[in-house]
């Protein structure tokens, strides 16, 4: 019996580089989401120290060029917080196109691997039955070659 070929093994491998891609790309989306998310948070907590610093110069009324380099010094930091919000958005959706792309791409991978797995069984059938074929021959022949054989009676 000729040896196990799996004739679609190219596309087998095309498809596993492709999953193997897909989620090299998912993973750099989920860490820029992650860096999004950290940029957020450091933003805020800026936007929050900002809006202390002010109430505490407010409070104490000191110097009005001082409340109003507050004022401005905080829409600088609310402008960081939306632009780091927007950034985490966009992150997100591309993360969320990546995850898609990886489960397709996985999903694709699995149908080649079922095939080849039924291609696989449908092989050692085959091979299975080739042998029985092989030893029923051998045993009708050994019985031939036994009552054929020169001296024995018959």
């Amino acid at each position: 019996m000729r040896p196990f070929r799996f004739r679609a093994a190219v596309v087998l491998d095309l498809r596993q580089k492709q999953d193997e891609e897909a989620q090299r790309v998912l993973a750099r989306a989920k860490a820029a989401v992650l860096t999004a998310q950290a940029s957020l948070d450091g933003a805020e907590a800026a936007l929050a120290a900002a809006m202390r610093r002010a109430a505490e110069a407010e409070a104490s009324a000191e110097d009005v060029t001082l409340l109003q380099w507050y004022r401005n010094w905080m829409k600088g930091r609310q402008a960081d917080v939306r632009r780091c919000r927007e950034r985490l958005e966009e992150c997100r959706a591309v993360m969320r196109t990546a995850a898609e792309a990886a489960l397709k791409a996985r999903r694709d991978l699995r149908v080649i691997e079922r095939y080849r797995e039924r291609v696989w069984q449908a092989w050692q059938r085959e091979a299975l039955r080739e042998e029985q074929k092989d030893l029923d021959l051998l045993g009708t022949l050994q019985h031939a070659a036994r009552r054929l054989a020169p001296g024995e009676q018959r």
